[in-house]
């Protein structure tokens, strides 16, 4: 048996074992208030970054496209402005008559 295979095997079976250093509670109520505002705790190499960019970018810009498409579906279909106008108008001359009971 390999002598690193024998240290392994103790190493994990010993952290299995030990306390744990956690509180119970979920890992994210453990954190600082302010732990967004902390600068991050490595660097990243160019190509790293160039795709940990690029993915926020894309996903920036599909939830923006999909924001844009179900929002659009709130409006009317015959959406126009002057027409909306108008309606009001010929809302406000129906509201006299019925304030009138006439």
């Amino acid at each position: 048996m390999n002598r690193s295979t024998v240290v392994s095997r103790i190493a994990h079976d010993s952290v299995l074992h030990a306390p744990s250093i956690m509180p119970r509670q979920p890992w994210w109520a453990n954190l600082a208030s302010n732990f967004y505002r902390q600068p991050e705790g490595f660097e990243l190499d160019l190509s790293d970054h160039v795709r940990v960019t690029s993915t926020a970018a894309v996903d920036v810009l599909l939830r923006t496209l999909g924001a844009s498409t179900i929002g659009m579906t709130a409006v009317p279909i015959g959406f126009h402005p002057l027409k909306l106008w108008s309606m009001l108008k010929d809302a406000e001359f129906y509201k006299s008559l019925a304030d009138r009971a006439d």
